[in-house]
């Protein structure tokens, strides 16, 4: 792949962005500003609810492909919400994955949503997650429905 980098986490696993925080956190803002400095070698439009979609799936295979007793020793946990996928790692301290997404593609975003997405959360141990909606996916109540 043209202008493409490895970026490698020594003794890490599966869980580099755990593992080795700090090198995680600073590859990929370095490929991005190396890029915008010299000449974008791709582009191409996604449809913003195909690209929440492919997002949040990635992560949910990812995550939950793990093996068993680190799935357990992490805390991992994912749940469907219609057809938006949401990731818990109670012992992730970056917060990262603890994440649901791919709405307002093909179903509304309601309150009830929401409130079976925080009961996920509180039901995995974790202090906080994230509803991850491209804006122009989001309802014209999002702002009520989110509070």
């Amino acid at each position: 792949m043209p202008d493409a980098r490895l970026c490698e986490l020594r003794e890490s696993g599966h869980f580099g962005h755990i593992e080795k925080a700090d090198g995680f956190a600073a590859a990929g803002p370095d490929f991005v500003h190396t890029q915008e400095r010299g000449r974008l070698g791709m582009t191409a439009t996604v449809p913003f609810g195909l690209a929440e979609q492919t997002e949040i799936a990635a992560y949910t295979d990812f995550v939950t492909g793990a093996a068993a007793p680190l799935r357990e020793a992490l805390g991992i946990g994912s749940l469907h919400v219609g057809s938006a996928p949401a990731l818990a790692i109670r012992e992730d301290p970056s917060r990262f994955f603890n994440r649901a997404g791919g709405f307002g593609a093909g179903e509304p975003i309601t309150v009830d949503v929401v409130a079976q997405v925080c009961g996920f959360y509180r039901r995995q141990g974790v202090s906080q997650g994230a509803f991850m909606v491209a804006p122009p996916l989001q309802p014209p109540y999002w702002a009520v429905t989110a509070d």
